[in-house]
């Protein structure tokens, strides 16, 4: 049988040496090891989404420039061309409005997408193919 009462006058039962990492985590619940990065993308002001989106009405009467099929809306997504990273503006003459899913596929398919630019330039709308950063 157990003697609880010696045990316990003797100081108890030493507790089991902690890892580094549970000391951690002790210390800070909440920090994760997989913790995500900020998102990089920005939030398009709306008057230069409006502008873009006349631009849309005159060449594809509103219809998304990809698909040809459904409305574009201020609430679409802003399709950068030239690309932001390759010195794309948030400006109406560096962009087009088109639905997210078709957009999402434009940049899977950048043949397709410099088509659809392509046809924007031969409707009279200028297309700056290489912009200066």
């Amino acid at each position: 049988m157990i003697d609880y009462d010696a045990i316990a006058s003797a100081g108890g039962i030493p507790k089991p040496a902690r890892s580094n990492r549970e000391a951690v985590r002790e210390i800070n619940p909440k920090a994760s090891v997989t913790k995500k990065k900020p998102k990089k993308s920005r939030i398009i002001p709306k008057a230069v989404k409006e502008a873009t989106l006349e631009k849309s009405r005159f060449c594809y009467v509103g219809l998304c420039p990809y698909c040809g099929g459904k409305r574009v809306t201020v609430h679409d997504d802003f399709d950068h061309y030239p690309a932001r990273s390759q010195g794309g503006r948030d400006i109406p003459e560096h962009g087009w409005m088109a639905r997210h899913e078709c957009h999402m596929e434009s940049h899977a398919n950048p043949k397709q997408r410099k088509e659809m630019f392509g046809a924007v330039e031969a409707a009279g709308y200028p297309v700056d193919w290489g912009a200066k950063i």
